[in-house]
């Protein structure tokens, strides 16, 4: 596949020599051309529908026209995933995170560079306060915690350390916040559980909804927070339900609604399905609509916020990488 620079001027044309390999980016598609940025410059292309977002390119030799030079890019997709260019953008990034690390006055070690490279794969800027908020929930909570913090702080929202600390405990501290509306409702702002809610409900996307309430367990009455939130997809509806607590461990349901059929995965402690896995099988229900259920180990214990990007068995995110190559 190949794209043709319209509208170009002198200086990018003079730049862009024969046989050179650059990186492009399509900002915005329209009826067979594209606004794209060509390493860091903006500039006008006739493109292919089938052209990705992001890709390697390599600078055809083309004669002039009518006194102008026709540039073309022919792309080079497969070169991405050489061992070249994958060594090549491992280093570069090492040495920008170093760069960084260094003009803001923070240790070079392992878990700095860690909190940069999550940082980078979630868009952000790496900014020094942003880099001390996302290393300390790495530090204290694990990488997927940050990348979940990191996440957050791609929304819009105002983070500082004490959220950190605050939204790792969420669940503990809004037991005690709903059991307290409970007991206070007359005294209890009336408009606290929709700040609650829209808190939370700030993560997910427009299309998604978010509820979390209280419910009695035992015979001790119990308050247990239940959280759920449904996302609309292509095919079906998808709702994730969070039961987890001190107690149980880790119990995140996930039921995709199809049509016909509805899918159900149910995602426990490793600890938790080895003591019972002869009780615990994948089964099916065939009532009015058949329903499969499974049960499989929780690899991500963010799950419930992140989401399914990929397969249901990996149960993870993958970051993407972009390397510009100046020509």
């Amino acid at each position: 596949m190949n794209i043709r620079l319209l509208n170009t001027d002198s200086a990018l044309i003079s730049k862009l020599e024969p046989d050179k390999i650059v990186n492009v980016k399509i900002l915005k598609r329209e009826a067979g051309t594209a606004i794209i940025e060509l390493n860091g410059i903006k500039t006008k292309a006739s493109i292919d529908v089938k052209v990705p977002d992001n890709f390697f390119a390599f600078v055809e030799p083309s004669p002039e026209q009518d006194g102008q030079r026709i540039v073309k890019l022919r792309i080079l997709s497969p070169l991405v995933r050489t061992r070249y260019f994958i060594a090549k953008r491992e280093y570069n990034l090492l040495q920008s995170f170093k760069s960084v690390l260094m003009g803001f006055s923070l240790p070079l070690n392992e878990d700095f560079f860690k909190a940069s490279r999550i940082i980078y794969d979630s868009g952000l800027k790496l900014d020094k306060k942003v880099i001390k908020t996302v290393h300390l929930a790495l530090i204290k909570y694990g990488e997927k915690f940050a990348e979940l913090i990191a996440g957050f702080i791609r929304k819009g929202l105002d983070i500082d350390d004490e959220f950190v600390d605050f939204f790792f405990n969420y669940k503990k501290l809004l037991r005690h916040l709903l059991r307290y509306m409970e007991m206070q409702k007359e005294e209890t702002p009336a408009d606290l559980p929709r700040v609650l809610q829209d808190l939370f409900r700030f993560y997910f996307s427009p299309d998604s909804s978010y509820c979390i309430s209280l419910i009695e367990v035992g015979n001790k009455g119990e308050g247990l927070p239940f959280q759920w939130r449904k996302e609309n997809l292509f095919d079906r509806e998808r709702y994730y339900f969070d039961f987890s607590n001190e107690k149980t461990g880790s119990f995140i349901m996930i039921m995709d609604d199809f049509e016909t059929f509805c899918k159900i995965d149910v995602f426990l402690d490793r600890e938790f399905l080895d003591a019972n896995r002869n009780r615990l099988s994948h089964f099916s229900i065939n009532r009015l609509k058949k329903i499969e259920i499974a049960f499989r180990e929780l690899k991500n214990p963010c799950l419930f916020w992140t989401g399914q990007k990929e397969k249901i068995s990996k149960n993870h995110e993958t970051g993407l990488f972009n390397l510009d190559i100046s020509v």
